[in-house]
């Protein structure tokens, strides 16, 4: 992979860009920080391009495609980091910190994720999610990677009020799965990046059961989106070198909890009922 600053690449062979490749390359060198965080439906959108131009792009600067490209410029935003002494918008952590800065950092991040979240809520979005959680006779909890571990606590938290909630971890399972569901059931799928062809293979086989899909994800134009029935969105910065940051997962945990909540809230003496016989079931395995 190519070793020297995108930036400096981009800069070199700017002259020979066309048109649009010129448009990416002002758009990136004025955002170069909030571009890595974007997927490539919003860097798209915001050059005033085509998403296959910006494939297109990535690849005439020697990239194998826009994750890599990102990648990247993530690097590259690290390295200017460390040479002009400033924070992005999540906090760095730095080899000289003391264990009371870097705590404070994560604290805010953390914080910052989920207040960002809230600030995102739309509340007319989650009576509609739940209003599909309530009407179907399954629901199945679904991610891949880091994502299906998210699933998994979102199974965990319902299934003290409910036993129509389920967990699938494998991707193969998944769709076979929902491939049986009813008109009516609903799947809850964690994505941050809303574009994996998992997903999107999910999506399309819960569309043609009649299968409501309930996203939850960092963005509304993430191409997921447009065969979800409920999108809510997950306000944390999370940068390709990120990862699985617990930042993110805070932060989409933050949701679960509010769909749980409002789901409880619809039947309180059943949702009570049912939380006191979870409760009694395993009371006798605490020493």
């Amino acid at each position: 992979m190519l070793s020297e600053s995108i930036l400096a690449k981009i800069d070199l062979e700017y002259t020979g860009f066309t048109r649009s490749e010129k448009k990416i390359a002002d758009y990136i060198k004025a955002h170069k920080v909030e571009a890595q965080y974007m997927t490539i439906t919003d860097l798209a959108a915001k050059s005033g391009v085509a998403e296959a131009t910006l494939t297109r792009f990535c690849r005439t600067l020697g990239y194998n495609g826009f994750l890599e490209f990102k990648l990247a410029l993530a690097k590259d935003s690290m390295v200017a980091l460390a040479e002009e002494e400033k924070e992005l918008l999540t906090a760095v952590i730095r080899p000289l910190d003391s264990i009371e800065e870097m705590c404070q950092k994560l604290c805010t991040v953390n914080r910052d994720a989920v207040t960002r979240t809230h600030q995102m809520i739309d509340p007319a979005e989650v009576s509609r999610a739940v209003d599909f959680l309530q009407q179907a006779g399954r629901v199945y909890c679904c991610g891949q990677g880091g994502s299906s571990v998210l699933a998994m606590e979102a199974w965990s938290l319902f299934i003290t009020a409910t036993s129509k909630v389920q967990w699938i971890q494998d991707a193969h399972m998944q769709a076979m799965a929902t491939s049986l569901l009813s008109p009516g059931d609903a799947v809850l799928y964690f994505s941050l990046s809303g574009s994996t062809r998992d997903l999107m293979d999910l999506a399309r086989i819960a569309k043609a059961r009649g299968v409501h899909l309930i996203l939850i994800t960092r963005s509304s134009t993430v191409p997921a989106a447009a065969l979800a029935d409920a999108v809510l969105l997950c306000g944390a910065l999370e940068g390709p070198l990120q990862m699985g940051s617990v930042a993110a997962k805070m932060a989409q945990l933050y949701l679960v909890d509010v769909l749980f909540h409002e789901f409880c809230r619809r039947d309180l003496p059943q949702a009570k009922k049912n939380r006191e016989l979870a409760l009694d079931a395993i009371i006798n395995k605490y020493i």
